[in-house]
């Protein structure tokens, strides 16, 4: 079972004249933010320059953390669904109270 095809319609060029100097802004500006130039340059474009200019690495370490919290989650529901749970827990908290 292979990967579902995008409904997104077929990309197109398109082209654009810039100076040396304008086009490394763009590719730095676009690396700031973990876009590719063209990705920067259409959103810039098309929604009226709203780029997130949170650091990309941020973004990922938020990511990260969100993904742990959701993970902590997980294994409280699962501990509290076991068909023991009250005791567990509870053998849990006073193992731990005792310490």
């Amino acid at each position: 079972m292979g990967r579902t095809k995008s409904r997104q319609a077929p990309r197109t060029t398109m082209s654009i004249r810039v100076s040396e100097r304008e086009r490394r802004h763009i590719e730095e500006k676009a690396m700031a933010t973990g876009l590719a130039a063209s990705a920067y340059i259409r959103i810039m474009a098309l929604d009226g320059g709203n780029v997130d200019t949170t650091i990309h690495e941020d973004r990922q370490k938020l990511m990260h953390e969100l993904s742990a919290i959701g993970n902590n989650i997980n294994q409280i529901a699962r501990i509290l669904f076991m068909p023991d749970a009250l005791n567990l827990v509870l053998r849990m908290y006073c193992s731990s109270s005792l310490r």
